[in-house]
């Protein structure tokens, strides 16, 4: 079957089938189209800002990079590399109400992609992949992650080489002062 951009009804399907929210952004970062998993997971809506269709507070202020804390935002980073022509990734997460009311943390992996008029998003929940026996195994005593050839490696290692993600040098408070470092910084 040949796949051409001709008939709109063919890419919408495909955009459903998709298990992860996927967003299709226009260049001032309003949702055109979101698929049924970001409807569901995300409550995303076509004609939101991608803040508002992300749930962020910030997003409640206005156009999407209005807000006070928006400059470190990988979601608009992400979109805006996409918009500029590149394909890229990025580390990002979510503060949601959880069970109870409590917040939640949402930890996602953003994989963007240019759009003739815009920019496409897919938003990966790296927890449940790495919560997936199926998909993965984690060694519950050190971390380590084994891979498809029974080799364990270290879980920073594992992200970059599977998922593209660049690990920081960075040391947790407890590392660092056993290390003798008072900074974060290796």
């Amino acid at each position: 079957m040949k796949v051409t951009g001709d008939d709109p009804r063919l890419g919408a399907s495909i955009l459903e089938a998709l298990p992860h929210p996927t967003l299709l952004v226009d260049r001032e970062l309003r949702v055109r189209y979101a698929n049924g998993a970001a409807r569901s997971i995300l409550g995303a809506r076509a004609g939101a800002g991608l803040g508002a269709a992300l749930g962020c507070a910030e997003g409640a202020i206005g156009a999407c990079g209005a807000g006070p804390r928006c400059a470190g935002c990988a979601f608009e980073r992400v979109a805006h590399r996409a918009l500029a022509g590149e394909r890229c990734r990025g580390r990002a997460f979510l503060l949601r109400t959880g069970e109870g009311g409590a917040p939640a943390d949402l930890h996602l992996l953003v994989s963007a992609a240019p759009l003739e008029r815009g920019a496409v998003l897919v938003l990966q929940d790296v927890d449940a992949i790495l919560a997936d026996p199926d998909v993965v195994s984690v060694c519950g005593a050190c971390g380590r992650i084994e891979d498809e050839e029974g080799e364990w490696h270290p879980l920073h290692r594992y992200l970059e080489d599977r998922l593209g993600l660049e690990a920081g040098e960075a040391l947790c408070p407890a590392c660092a002062r056993r290390a003798g470092r008072g900074g974060r910084s290796v």
